[in-house]
């Protein structure tokens, strides 16, 4: 997120707009878990079990984890078919809007991608930046959905646009994608 951006938001948000998973701490993580879902996270719960479980919300849905550069090597040297990849995040946008867009738009639609992959942005950094060479001219972003087609993007989904939408049409977009380009 931009500056510019963050300072649209209260200011009393700002100094978590530029947080880097490094950084983060359980006392950061709960009070935008409560901002964001008005839940809050039991207080033994460590970063790598939080990472777990928004990992598996994903990977139920039958996403490969790809956790590593020769991973995402290897994925792309084989890029035939369709694939379908999502830059997973611990942000608030990720969990309120992108995963259940992901869920709802492979459930409604009879096109399915041959393949289901994704990432974790600021976690697998290695293999995130990795990805991410492969999505030119579109920027990093977290979260991300990108939809190939024979290792070249044809959809693409930016965190503004997650923000910016709500999930039913952020839902709707990909379904339409979805139809668009897969078998």
């Amino acid at each position: 997120m931009t500056k510019a951006e963050c300072q649209k938001r209260p200011s009393w948000l700002w100094d978590f707009c530029d947080i880097s998973p490094q950084r983060l701490n359980l006392s950061s993580i709960n009070l935008l878990a409560l901002i964001f879902t008005n839940t809050l996270i039991p207080m033994d719960t460590d970063l790598k079990n939080i990472v777990n479980t928004l990992e598996a919300e994903v990977t139920s849905l039958g996403f490969e984890a790809l956790k590593t550069p020769q991973q995402v090597k290897n994925l792309f040297s084989q890029a035939e078919g369709t694939m379908l990849a999502f830059v997973n995040s611990l942000c608030g946008c990720a969990g309120g809007a992108a995963r259940a867009a992901l869920q709802w738009a492979l459930e409604q639609t009879a096109r399915k991608p041959q393949r289901l992959v994704t990432v974790f942005g600021g976690i697998d950094q290695e293999a995130t930046d990795l990805f991410f060479s492969f999505t030119k001219p579109f920027p990093a972003s977290s979260p991300a959905i990108a939809l190939f087609k024979d290792g070249m993007v044809v959809h693409f989904v930016e965190r503004h646009h997650v923000q910016s939408s709500p999930m039913p049409e952020l839902a709707k977009d990909l379904q339409k994608a979805l139809e668009a380009h897969c078998a």
